[in-house]
């Protein structure tokens, strides 16, 4: 009996100096962890959205897309051009920010957005015939890059680790570019059902239009942010970018100065603290 109690004594002991050990390690960890947060006051991170242009010619011509089949029927004839399937426009960013306290951060960035399958309503399309070959002329390969430099503050309202949610806003410049061809594409002949049938076969530019600029505008936007693991976390956010050009691309480019240039974009970014 003497022996039990001495054995329940010394396991209570044993448990008690454990739990005693644990939790002079949690707190260590603990105040390791609130240090580490507390240092963690820069980060840097990439970016990937799915964006859409909207509203004038210009986001009318660029609008997200994934399809693109240029095939047309002109005089009464089918010209086929092999479809394309990819998605556009495509948007890489790249970010870096302070966190200023526990509610604001102040954060740089900039994205390359290109868009390479413009939809062009009119295509003014000429039809004939070079040393007895079918050609058609049309302008073709309607394309954009964009590459905004934005800074930004983002609030926190119910603090940064009480809450993942936060509003953006902020301003900057972007430099957009829009080009356009026109072709002439020389071609093959067959027949659907008794209709003349005209396939690709070459194809070579005649015709070459682009033009840039800077631009101001403003980037508004709200997301939530969640940890990931260690010094990573990210970012979910639904953004409106809105540029105003200084002035006017001319025809066949679409981009006016009475149109902002406009785009609403999906992204999700992914970041490293240090």
């Amino acid at each position: 009996m003497i022996r039990l109690n001495y054995q329940i004594r010394f396991t209570i002991k044993r448990i008690l100096i454990s739990i005693f050990v644990l939790f002079l390690f949690q707190k260590s960890v603990s105040a390791q962890k609130i240090e580490s947060e507390e240092e963690n006051t820069f980060y840097l991170g990439i970016g990937l959205s799915l964006s859409s242009y909207f509203g004038g010619n210009f986001g009318d011509r660029f609008k997200i897309s994934y399809s693109q089949d240029e095939s047309y029927y002109y005089d009464n004839s089918y010209y086929y051009e092999e479809p394309s399937y990819s998605l556009a426009p495509v948007q890489f960013s790249l970010s870096g920010g302070m966190n200023l306290n526990k509610k604001l951060s102040l954060e740089l960035e900039t994205s390359f957005i290109s868009h390479g399958k413009g939809n062009i309503k009119n295509r003014d399309i000429i039809a004939g015939y070079d040393n007895g070959i079918r050609y058609t002329e049309a302008y073709d390969r309607a394309r954009t890059i964009a590459i905004p430099i934005l800074a930004n503050i983002k609030f926190y309202p119910s603090e940064r680790k009480n809450s993942s949610l936060y509003i953006s806003a902020g301003g900057g410049y972007v430099y957009m570019n829009e080009s356009i061809e026109r072709t002439k594409t020389f071609r093959y002949t067959s027949s659907y059902y008794g209709n003349p049938y005209y396939y690709n076969d070459y194809k070579q530019t005649i015709g070459y239009w682009s033009a840039g600029q800077w631009m101001p505008g403003i980037k508004l936007a709200s997301g939530m942010n969640f940890d990931i693991f260690g010094l990573f976390n990210g970012d979910v956010e639904i953004s409106y970018f809105s540029f105003f050009p200084t002035s006017s691309f001319t025809f066949p480019l679409s981009l006016t100065s009475d149109t902002p240039v406009q785009s609403i974009n999906l992204t999700s970014k992914f970041f490293f603290n240090f």
